[in-house]
């Protein structure tokens, strides 16, 4: 999992204008603890496919490693699959996300420009093979490039 620069995410929420976008927010007694947002983005050469990016995802250093993230994920991935995806992608710490079912990416034929880290890119099926026989590269929406993300 990233560091937590949630300042950097806050302005890619309020830019980000897609109705499917949700926002998952961690907050305690001292104000917001992490966020996690969830985006679609597609598949080229597969505009059917429903595929939902949780990015990006963020935890303040001194509240990681007490299960927010992993908190974050799970609600993020319950909204996906009301919002009718088949799978899920995300970028970042690969031991954090295999520990909650991902997958490397790779696996399954996918690639993004995000993927500055080999094997930070995963994937998390929602729907029993719904990645089978594809592949390709996954489009963030233009926000996170404009970003710098």
């Amino acid at each position: 999992m990233r560091r937590g620069n949630l300042a950097q995410i806050s302005l890619v929420a309020e830019r980000v204008t897609d109705p499917e976008t949700g926002r998952h927010l961690s907050e305690g007694e001292g104000g917001l603890l992490g966020h996690v947002m969830v985006s679609r983005v597609e598949l080229s050469g597969y505009p059917d496919r429903v595929l939902m990016a949780l990015a990006p995802l963020a935890v303040l250093p001194q509240h990681q490693r007490h299960g927010i993230g992993k908190r974050l994920v799970i609600s993020a991935v319950k909204r996906c699959r009301l919002l009718g995806a088949g799978a899920v992608v995300a970028a970042g710490h690969a031991d954090f996300y295999t520990h909650l079912g991902f997958h490397p990416a790779c696996h399954y034929g996918l690639y993004c420009h995000h993927d500055d880290v080999p094997g930070s890119f995963v994937a998390f099926e929602l729907l029993p093979d719904y990645l089978e026989g594809l592949g390709g590269e996954v489009q963030f929406p233009d926000t996170f490039s404009e970003l710098g993300i």
